[in-house]
């Protein structure tokens, strides 16, 4: 099992967020981390395929991406999914930050109020 930089990522490591609010939406530059978790050598091989201990394997690693990311600071959103690319299984780690603190009874009424604005 690997973890490397993606090599077409979405999101880049360096910048400034840089976030407008635009209406009811949020826009910012596009500022995370994309990783690329290869899970086995067997490239058609899923995870149905997979010994426990592989498997428990690659959940220890989306844990341990997620932790390390996480020391990046500020509040943000961690998704894993996984791919079947060129007939290659590979899963994919992206963090990126939240557009609003969570649990921001102020930004989350605002939210509201912009909704409102536009749907209205």
């Amino acid at each position: 099992m690997r973890v490397v930089p993606n090599k077409f990522p979405v999101l880049g490591i360096e910048g400034e967020l840089d976030r407008q609010g635009e209406g009811m939406y949020d826009k910012m530059n596009g500022i995370g981390a994309h990783e690329v978790i290869i899970e086995t050598p067997e490239h058609a091989q899923t995870l149905a395929e997979m010994p426990e201990r592989q498997i428990e394997e690659v959940l220890w690693a989306f844990r341990d991406r997620v932790n390390d990311l996480k020391k990046t600071g500020g509040s943000a959103t961690s998704c894993c999914s996984r791919t079947m690319a060129r007939r290659r299984a590979h899963r994919s780690s992206i963090r990126i930050p939240n557009s609003s603190p969570c649990g921001d009874s102020q930004a989350s009424q605002g939210e509201v109020d912009a909704a409102k604005q536009f749907y209205m």
